[in-house]
């Protein structure tokens, strides 16, 4: 992972949902800790994010999308995650001038 970190500008990774237990030691907060040590910025999306903006900042990381932003059940998420992830990161990556 670190070996990839070396040559990475972005990360992008996931989790169900963004929670108290994200900063206990779900695999986000590793995630972010080992980009931290590389300078790379990590991007975190979720079904549900439970986080306010403060905590998400705290955890390091530079954003965290939902993906069905409340508008889905659970069960509709789950069924349309893939769609619905794939949806978001082009969403994301459209409006950042990051890539610009």
């Amino acid at each position: 992972f670190d070996a990839h970190l070396k040559r990475a500008d972005l990360v992008l990774t996931g989790e169900g949902n963004l929670d108290t237990q994200t900063r206990m030691g779900k695999l986000i907060a590793h995630v972010v800790s080992r980009a931290r040590r590389h300078h790379v910025r990590v991007i975190a999306y979720a079904g549900q994010i439970q986080l306010s903006r403060r905590d998400l900042a705290k955890l390091g990381l530079a954003a965290a999308y939902s993906l069905s932003q409340g508008k889905l059940s659970k069960q509709e998420s789950f069924r349309r995650a893939a769609q619905l992830l794939e949806a978001r990161v082009a969403q994301t990556i459209r409006a950042s001038s990051y890539w610009s």
